[in-house]
């Protein structure tokens, strides 16, 4: 079974792609990654970055012909990305939302911990930080609705939809594996051995 995550900044996709491909003993895609590496070798943060694709697709058309083609050659596979629903439309598509003020304050606690995520320039603040997220937002916004025609953002494009603001991880992961349980994939409480 393909799974993909999309969601809001700091809903916590990539906490629950990793945990799910590990339990499950699948191959994990985070587009995100693809994304900073690039911006990062284009000296931008993440929101610059963004606003140079919405005049440049050719990172946006790279990263979707990759998961498209993701979606014919794995069987099984876990992919985390903003478009991963539209472009592997066969998958079991699950969206994580975050009210921005919490998915900032996350992102800030990690930023903390983790210098090498590009999303801003320097952490000032919690509030700086919170408006580059709704900035980011907007613009991805933009973005896919000019290339693409989608909107990423909208529940309704979704098997599953989690409000992650108020739920621990725990909570969150219950309520994915419970989901994954009616469309007949039981998840295992460790990772499976390998033979």
């Amino acid at each position: 079974m393909i799974i993909t995550f999309g969601g809001s900044p700091g809903s916590g996709k990539s906490t629950m792609a990793t945990r799910l491909a590990k339990a499950l003993g699948y191959r994990r895609f985070y587009m995100g990654q693809l994304f900073r590496d690039a911006a990062k070798k284009h000296g931008m943060t993440m929101h610059e970055f963004g606003q140079y694709c919405e005049i440049h697709p050719e990172m946006d058309r790279k990263v979707d012909a990759y998961q498209a083609k993701l979606g014919t050659r794995y069987k099984d596979l876990v992919v985390e990305g903003r478009t991963s629903y539209h472009f592997i439309p066969h998958a079991v598509k699950i969206y994580l939302y975050a009210v921005t003020r919490v998915g900032a304050q996350r992102i800030y606690e990690d930023l903390k911990k983790n210098t090498t995520r590009n999303e801003v320039r320097e952490v000032k603040s919690l509030a700086s930080l919170e408006r580059s997220v709704k900035r980011r937002i907007v613009s991805e916004r933009r973005r896919y609705q000019k290339w693409f025609g989608i909107n990423p953002f909208l529940k309704s494009n979704y098997d599953l939809y989690v409000d992650t603001t108020k739920l621990d991880k725990e909570k969150v992961y219950a309520k994915i594996v419970s989901f994954l349980a009616t469309k007949g994939l039981q998840v295992p409480a460790k990772r499976p051995s390998k033979r």
